[in-house]
């Protein structure tokens, strides 16, 4: 009976001498990102208390290998700047936030509470697990652009704590969702990349990211690029040609292609001349210019030599110049006899004028012309 009670006070004893103590918590941090270990107190019950954590277990008094101390109100020391008070310290919260981990790091921590008192302090430990985990984002930049063509380029972040395996930029027009991007692999010792066979004039977003073997980092920041004009790269459409007068003829036409455009349309050219059945004829072209407008559109041709006949085509211009031309139309003024007749052939059967009834497969021996119209080429 004795031993037994001799026993009991022993054990208590040592409880004592230790301290109250919680059990271990495990925790898991990532190489490079921050992690918390938590630790609390009742400070409504204590009021505020002296703290320290080490690194280590908690010998009998302090803290072994400190890290860092708080008076209960603000730090009064720390190791590195890498360990933080985040929290209320007034409120008891005197949780150790640790930036930046680094895989030294890992390991078993100690918090001790300073509770007034034989035997009091408040013990609590934690086991750091520290794990290599995605690399950071790059920011991507534009170095270059071109009609049909992006350069770009980045800096290389943190790797996570393990090797990069390489890059996945991806590429979408900026009404599509990200699912129908294009992806490009690119090489871990790259910090460049060039797209191509892109389209012109066609507005573009980039991401890019990061590979280790953990796995990737989240998308970088969103570059959103439009590319370089180009000529146009299609002729206007359904061009008809008629003859209205003995001095006059009527075209209309419609824009290129949308898709072709390639730039912002500004205005057309439309070339004219009088016809002759000859690839190297002599004859100048004359033109006049005609606002874009977007919808089909037409011109009338004033001032022409009775019963003649003229060929005439339509090129589209945008801030880089003129485009392919329509194929040629060929069509006659009247005779003075035939007034107030309109129209093209297609439309009008019964003009008597010699207009082309359908596109003229005309050969500018393999050249179109070259019509100098304000300026523009």
């Amino acid at each position: 009976m004795e031993a037994s009670f001799r026993l009991l006070r022993w054990t208590l004893l040592v409880s004592l001498l230790q301290g109250w103590s919680d059990a271990d918590v495990s925790v898991r941090g990532v190489v490079g990102r921050d992690v918390t270990l938590t630790c609390q107190y009742d400070s409504v019950y204590y009021g505020t208390l002296a703290v320290c954590w080490g690194k280590g277990q908690i010998p009998n008094s302090g803290c072994g290998d400190e890290l860092i101390r708080s008076d209960g109100a603000v730090v009064t020391s720390r190791a590195s700047e890498r360990y933080v008070l985040r929290g209320d310290l007034r409120a008891g919260d005197v949780s150790l936030t640790i930036r930046q981990l680094e895989e030294a790091d890992a390991g078993t921590y100690g918090c001790r509470v300073d509770i007034p008192g034989w035997f009091n302090d408040h013990k609590h430990h934690a086991t750091l697990t520290v794990e290599p985990g995605p690399p950071d984002p790059v920011r991507l930049q534009l170095r270059e652009r071109r009609s049909r063509s992006l350069s770009l380029s980045w800096t290389a972040g943190f790797h996570g704590g393990s090797p990069l395996t390489g890059y996945t930029l991806e590429h979408k027009n900026i009404i599509d969702s990200w699912t129908s991007a294009s992806r490009t692999s690119i090489s871990p010792q790259l910090t460049r990349a060039s797209l191509s066979d892109l389209h012109p004039f066609t507005t573009y977003s980039l991401r890019l990211f990061t590979l280790n073997t953990v796995g990737a980092s989240p998308a970088s920041n969103t570059l959103t690029v439009t590319t370089g004009e180009e000529v146009p790269g299609g002729p206007p459409l359904d061009v008809q040609l008629g003859a209205l007068s003995s001095s006059t003829l009527e075209i209309f036409w419609r824009p290129p292609r949308k898709d072709l455009h390639y730039g912002m349309i500004q205005r057309y050219i439309v070339g004219y001349k009088i016809y002759e059945d000859s690839p190297s004829s002599s004859q100048p072209w004359s033109s006049q210019a005609v606002s874009y407008t977007g919808r089909r559109q037409k011109l009338v041709l004033e001032d022409l030599q009775t019963a003649t006949r003229y060929q005439v085509m339509v090129q589209a211009i945008n801030g880089e110049g003129p485009g392919p031309s329509s194929p040629q139309l060929v069509c006659s003024t009247l005779q003075d006899e035939q007034p107030g007749a309109v129209g093209s052939p297609q439309q009008n059967p019964g003009v008597k004028s010699e207009c082309s009834p359908r596109l003229w497969p005309w050969t500018w021996a393999g050249e179109q012309p070259v019509l100098h119209v304000l300026g523009v080429l």
